[in-house]
């Protein structure tokens, strides 16, 4: 309910259909909310699907199924808890800790060369030590560039730009109608044809496959 004034919500309906979205409750999204190291975990987690399980507990983590994403990343070196057991789920992202976690996941599913050469961003100097490499060759794969000239590392990564972050990762086309359009176009040409869906459901069936909605 708090999306209406996105103009192009291609990365939050595809992320939201496939169930990539696990940390987000209720009717809310909050795009502009600081990303947190446990919402991280979870869209990482849930956009890889091949994450295998890990058997590791965080003392601190909310629920079960936020602590399967917390150890799977962990056990793989993409986002690591601490030494005294907690992984700090609460604390928020900036965004050159987002461009560092995102590199080592594409590092896990094996990274691509980028021969290309790209101007660096005018506050490099900003960006840790740790972490430059990581926002160099997302600069150049094109990724995370939407501040032009100037990366803003210490800037906190928000919900909002990790989805489309994470969209632009794994599809690479930005065009995508969501569940809920298409369900609304073929009902209205069922209920057109059908004069009403509990008449079409008498004959027929509707279903999702997927990302494909099957009608027969």
């Amino acid at each position: 309910t708090d999306i209406q004034s996105i103009q192009n919500r291609s990365a939050i309906d595809y992320l939201y259909d496939t169930h990539c979205l696990p940390f987000v409750s209720g009717t809310t999204l909050a795009p502009e909310q600081a990303l947190t190291r446990g919402e991280l975990a979870q869209l990482i987690y849930a956009t890889a699907m091949n994450l295998p399980m890990a058997d590791d507990t965080f003392r601190d983590a909310p629920t079960p199924k936020a602590n399967d994403a917390m150890a799977a990343v962990a056990a793989q070196g993409i986002l690591v808890g601490y030494e005294d057991g907690s992984f700090k789920p609460e604390q928020t992202v900036t965004r050159e800790e987002f461009a560092g976690v995102l590199y080592r996941y594409l590092k896990y599913n094996g990274l691509d060369d980028v021969p290309s050469s790209v101007t660096p961003y005018m506050d490099e100097s900003s960006i840790s030590t740790e972490n430059r490499e990581a926002v160099r060759y997302l600069q150049k794969k094109g990724i995370m560039t939407a501040g032009g000239t100037y990366f803003h590392p210490k800037e906190v990564m928000t919900r909002l730009s990790a989805v489309e972050t994470m969209y632009h990762v794994v599809r690479s086309d930005s065009d995508y109608v969501s569940h809920v359009d298409v369900e609304r176009q073929v009902i209205r040409a069922l209920n057109a044809e059908y004069g009403g869906m509990p008449a079409f459901f008498l004959q027929g069936t509707l279903y999702w496959d997927g990302d494909a909605l099957v009608i027969g």
